[in-house]
């Protein structure tokens, strides 16, 4: 099988947001993909659209998105949406993972 065939079949699988630190937001992934040279992390604010925010090396399957914009003073970006996909070079990219959702903001203290 051609090298980019089995890019475009094995992509980055599915991904998922995993709440605040207080460095950011900790995104993971499946790496599904045997061939790739890295993934593009794309992020889109409220119902923007997506922009590219890192390009990771191979077998990487987390990232810690540390460039989130702040509403308010103090206050993480809760309504941006994150998707992932495998690249191969400069050329073949798979299709992208499912989108994953910021978790909402941590509860209010009584």
């Amino acid at each position: 099988m051609p090298r980019a065939a089995g890019l475009a079949r094995r992509h980055a699988g599915a991904s998922w947001a995993r709440g605040t630190q207080p460095a950011g937001l900790q995104l993971e992934w499946t790496d599904a993909s045997t061939c790739e040279t890295g993934f593009e992390i794309e992020r889109a604010q409220s119902a923007g659209a997506f922009s590219r925010i890192a390009t990771t090396a191979a077998d990487l399957t987390r990232y810690l998105d540390t460039g989130l914009i702040a509403p308010a003073a103090g206050a993480y970006c809760y309504a941006c949406s994150y998707r992932v996909r495998a690249v191969e070079g400069d050329d073949t990219r798979s299709a992208w993972s499912n989108v994953a959702l910021a978790p909402g903001p941590p509860p209010s203290p009584p």
